[in-house]
């Protein structure tokens, strides 16, 4: 039987979490879907953990290619109808993919947006979920009204599916190397025509782990000046409106995940680390992308002038009191 859902994970170095993202998948597997796994020459026990378990397609690349080539060849090499890029430190919850394949059994999507929860330390019970859980899925072949539900959130590679005819015909795809959204600009492209179909999963299929330190984005803190700075909006502001996707939508998508995000994020920086950990990157990757922006001037500059000082004692005294 053709597989309708690959699930493939690109991975390095993550044993214990891969573990885990491998056991929420396994009970839950049947005959419509294939997991594979791409490692980018782990140097732990990566491959000894996945030739325990049956039935994974393993690809071990000989040398570490990237993490961008790595996504792309998990594209490349999966065999089902539709693809879902799982991150390593994620996990599919409890009739995910009984729930992806109801929802792709009856029509045929270009792109499909699924709904997730974040947790942390391994505690998935009240997760948070991005959307209200239900069990509605939403069809619509509007970009503008499936942006409006995705948002920031499609940067997340494990919050959406793609149909792998469509990501075949995306012109080199390997362009996007060096994106650090390779995901997303994939996406993008491959629902370049005007005529498209795009569906919203609200049932929760995925948890995302925001533990502190699991994601690699997390162990230096001024990547993420880089990565939801600079990167993000080349992606969003500058890639995605090539292919038909509104560019005053999604530079509001942009700047609505800079202003709702790193004033909070800088006061916590100011208050954990040296400014030398992070104060760079901001003003090298951050400050340059955002400084058009009025809200810059608002809700982000005031707070690099408070002293550190000050920010800690406060800081200190929410930590205490919250809750």
């Amino acid at each position: 039987m053709d597989k309708i859902l690959t699930i493939a994970i690109p991975t390095y170095n993550r044993e214990n979490l891969l573990k885990r993202a491998i056991e929420s998948i396994i009970p839950q597997m049947n005959e419509k879907v294939e997991l594979l796994i791409s490692d980018n020459a782990s140097t732990d026990g990566t491959e000894q953990l996945v030739k325990k378990y049956e039935g994974i397609n393993y690809i071990r690349n000989v040398s570490n290619i990237g993490p961008d080539a790595n996504f792309l060849q998990c594209y490349t090499q999966s065999s089902g109808k539709y693809i879902l890029l799982l991150g390593s430190d994620d996990i599919l919850l409890p009739d995910a993919i009984d729930s992806m394949l109801y929802a792709l059994k009856d029509k045929e999507y270009s792109l499909v947006f699924i709904n997730h929860g974040s947790f942390e330390n391994n505690n998935t019970q009240n997760l948070k979920y991005y959307i209200e859980p239900s069990q509605k899925v939403l069809s619509t072949s509007s970009k503008k009204e499936f942006m409006e539900i995705a948002a920031y959130q499609l940067t997340y590679m494990s919050s959406f599916i793609m149909s792998k005819k469509l990501f075949e015909r995306i012109d080199k795809p390997e362009k996007y190397n060096s994106t650090n959204f390779i995901h997303c600009c994939c996406a993008f492209e491959s629902t370049k025509a005007n005529e498209q179909q795009f569906g919203i999963i609200f049932s929760p299929c995925v948890g995302q782990d925001v533990t502190p330190n699991n994601a690699v984005i997390s162990n230096k803190p001024g990547n993420i000046f880089f990565y939801f700075g600079e990167c993000m909006k080349k992606t969003y502001c500058e890639i995605a409106p090539q292919f038909g996707y509104s560019a005053k939508q999604m530079n509001h998508i942009f700047m609505q995940r800079v202003f709702s995000f790193w004033p909070k994020m800088i006061i916590s920086f100011k208050a954990q680390y040296n400014r030398d950990d992070w104060e760079r990157d901001f003003w090298k990757y951050g400050y340059k992308n955002i400084k058009e922006y009025p809200q810059t001037w608002i809700k982000i500059m005031p707070i690099l002038i408070v002293p550190d000082s000050l920010i800690r004692i406060l800081y200190t005294w929410y930590k205490k009191h919250k809750g």
